[in-house]
């Protein structure tokens, strides 16, 4: 797995980890860095990226504080 990364592919995701994923909350210091990130404009994807987040994820982050 580090090989992958250090070459640029992409690291094996089991789904079992992706299901952890999706159970485990995000923390309030994440979605601070989320929220700071779509201020300086990125998007969406980008987010999403930066913060091993999903898209769905970093649009509910960003939709449950523009209230």
């Amino acid at each position: 797995m580090l090989e992958e990364e250090l070459l640029g592919g992409e690291p094996f995701v089991s789904k079992t980890d992706l299901q952890h994923k999706k159970n485990k909350p995000i923390n309030e210091i994440l979605k601070s860095q989320v929220l700071a990130l779509f201020n300086q404009g990125l998007s969406f994807e980008q987010i999403a990226k930066q913060s091993a987040l999903s898209v769905d994820e970093v649009q509910s982050i960003i939709a449950s504080n523009a209230k």
